[in-house]
């Protein structure tokens, strides 16, 4: 049979959806006392608009021929370019898994001074890969990698259940030091996001306001109303809300007008805009 997958548009995609569709005809099947295991072979041809109907269904029967030379459960695209982007996608999503199983994941933390007292008034989590060579960095590119693999809900879910049991570890200690950590746009309107995020603030029973969540790519916030909906609940269970990058994508009066709405704490401006302080500080004080 074929599948049409609409909005597959990478070959990640489509790899993702041919383990899924294996995953359920693999699942076995009793007849007559017997236990039979079903299999497949699956061929995938991506459409980019330049093909007939026709071409496309017998690019993609070629791919299943090629896949069941390999044997069983094997999946083949036609174009062997796509075959090897699809594996090297496949490799970076179990390089990341096994990253996290084996803890080579760390939180380190960027102390927040303040300027007049130089005391420390509290930390940014920041997220770093354990290397080879045993250094700690967060390789470029890797963020994109994790939220192309679909992995951004399982690392995004490990870093704030870390920054929660820290903080409970400090307070443990009687020290109240809050902690900042960083979610994307699409990390913040993810439908888990929410119930995650009061799950673990139930279970470590920090203090309130304490964690602070960095909603960054703010300019990327479509919904504000959405927005809303997911922000206030956690402001409303003591979680602190600060909004980065202020001063990005705010040209118009309206959009400006939407973000009033946000229950937001803390604005962290632009670097273009306090790169130049003290001298030239005109549009930091507009801002403010």
């Amino acid at each position: 049979f074929a599948i049409i997958a609409h909005g597959v548009s990478e070959p990640w995609h489509a790899m993702t959806l041919g383990k899924q569709v294996l995953t359920v005809i693999n699942e076995r099947v009793p007849l007559h006392g017997i236990q039979l295991r079903p299999n497949a072979n699956i061929g995938v041809a991506m459409f980019y608009g330049n093909l007939s109907a026709g071409q496309l269904y017998h690019r993609a029967a070629s791919a299943v021929v090629s896949a069941q030379r390999k044997g069983k459960n094997q999946i083949q695209f036609f174009d062997p370019e796509q075959m090897e982007q699809a594996q090297q996608w496949l490799a970076q999503e179990s390089d990341i898994l096994t990253a996290l199983d084996e803890g080579r994941f760390a939180l380190w933390l960027q102390p927040q001074v303040d300027v007049a007292s130089g005391e420390v008034v509290s930390a940014e989590a920041l997220l770093r890969l354990r290397q080879p060579d045993g250094s700690w960095a967060l390789p470029e590119g890797l963020i994109e990698r994790i939220e192309s693999c679909g992995l951004m809900v399982n690392v995004r879910y490990w870093v704030l259940e870390e920054s929660c049991r820290l903080l409970a570890g400090w307070q443990s200690r009687g020290i109240m030091l809050p902690l900042s950590v960083n979610l994307s746009a699409c990390q913040l309107t993810h439908p888990t996001m929410m119930a995650d995020m009061l799950d673990l603030l139930q279970r470590y029973r920090i203090a309130p306001q304490t964690l602070i969540l960095e909603v960054t790519e703010s300019r990327h916030i479509d919904d504000p109303q959405a927005a809303v909906a997911i922000l206030r609940p956690l402001r409303d269970a003591g979680v602190r809300i600060a909004l980065d990058d202020f001063g990005m994508g705010y040209s118009g009066l309206r959009q400006l007008h939407h973000m009033k709405s946000l229950p937001v704490d803390v604005l962290k401006i632009d670097k273009m805009f306090v790169e130049g302080l003290p001298d030239e500080n005109s549009m930091v004080a507009a801002i403010i």
